[in-house]
């Protein structure tokens, strides 16, 4: 190594002053907050956007350690996109928010614990894009109630050396309980569907439950092709308890929601929200006959989806092309969730 030239550089990941150790195939990067990672060089350097280096920044931050152990292959050109979706970060900013959430209920023993998270890094720990996003992020929290108010009175002082004091948060009782609804589907592969049950919806279901539980590898046409997780159809499970009860147990047992707004069914709508509000992404569908209002063969008249929901992407679908629906139902879980 003493033979070969060093210089001076700024961190390409978090453009902290490091150390370049230029090499014939690949360079060295020895940055004191990221630690030794190797990057290519010449035609392989990869550029990264800013979303690359948050997370790679967090990886660093938190996983890597200074004496090679976890270090990740070469980042060039072509490795840096396998790297980053290898390292599973919060997948939307919901999931960031929740990311931070359990990472704060994690650090918490003791009700009443302070858990402190250092200034100018701390939002390395949670793939934030800087401290101003983190700062944001605890704001959020907040508001919620998940975290009390003395936590964020600092919040507004400007990072501007590494001598600022460590903020210093605590979390309430709400929080924790919010944060336990989290961990218990941190590790699920279950899909709650909330939709009108009736032999008018038999096939839709049918379909629903292929894209769910059907095989990602499989032939995009066939009816196997699905996300691979579980499906939890609340009248299929066997149990005493009164039927709202188990609706929100298994809703919070479950990594994401599929609702079928069709029929205009108030407790679909309620479990939707209910979803929603706890964080957990709700995919949502309907008829196309019923997204709009309509009247039937009798003259009734019948109301489309509402109002406050029209604006959100509805994957549509037709009882004549329900094949394409559960398609399109598969790369929208793809999208929302990832496949299992």
């Amino acid at each position: 190594m003493g033979s070969q030239k060093r210089v001076n550089i700024n961190c390409p990941i978090c453009g902290e002053n490091a150390t370049k150790i230029m090499c014939l195939e690949a360079d060295i990067i020895d940055c004191p907050i990221c630690h030794e990672y190797t990057i290519g060089n010449g035609l392989k350097t990869p550029e990264f956007s800013e979303y690359d280096k948050s997370v790679l920044k967090t990886y660093c931050y938190r996983y890597m350690k200074s004496d090679g152990e976890h270090r990740p292959k070469p980042i060039t050109k072509e490795t840096k996109n396998e790297i980053i979706n290898s390292i599973n970060p919060p997948r939307t900013l919901i999931d960031k928010i929740n990311f931070v959430i359990k990472y704060l209920a994690d650090s918490t023993k003791f009700f009443g614990d302070t858990v402190e998270i250092s200034r100018p890094h701390g939002h390395r720990l949670f793939f934030c894009k800087d401290e101003e996003e983190l700062q944001n992020i605890l704001e959020a929290i907040k508001q919620q109630g998940y975290i009390t108010g003395n936590s964020v009175s600092t919040l507004d002082v400007i990072v501007t050396s590494q001598g600022l004091p460590s903020r210093k948060i605590v979390m309430t009782s709400k929080g924790l309980q919010y944060a336990e609804t989290l961990f218990s589907r941190t590790n699920s592969t279950q899909c709650f569907v909330a939709m009108w049950f009736d032999e008018s919806t038999q096939q839709l279901y049918e379909r629903i439950q292929n894209a769910v539980t059907g095989n990602p590898k499989a032939d995009k046409n066939s009816n196997g092709y699905g996300a691979n997780y579980s499906i939890m159809k609340i009248d299929e499970k066997d149990h005493i308890n009164y039927i709202p009860a188990e609706i929100i147990s298994e809703i919070k047992r479950s990594k994401f929601m599929i609702a079928d707004l069709s029929g205009y069914r108030g407790g679909v709508y309620y479990e939707a929200g209910f979803a929603d509000g706890l964080g957990i992404p709700v995919i949502l569908t309907c008829s196309k006959e019923w997204f709009e209002e309509h009247t039937d063969e009798h003259g009734n008249k019948f109301n489309g989806v509402h109002f406050d929901l029209k604006q959100k992407n509805i994957l549509l679908w037709e009882e004549n092309k329900l094949d394409e629906f559960q398609r399109k139902l598969v790369a929208r879980i793809g999208e929302v969730v990832g496949f299992n």
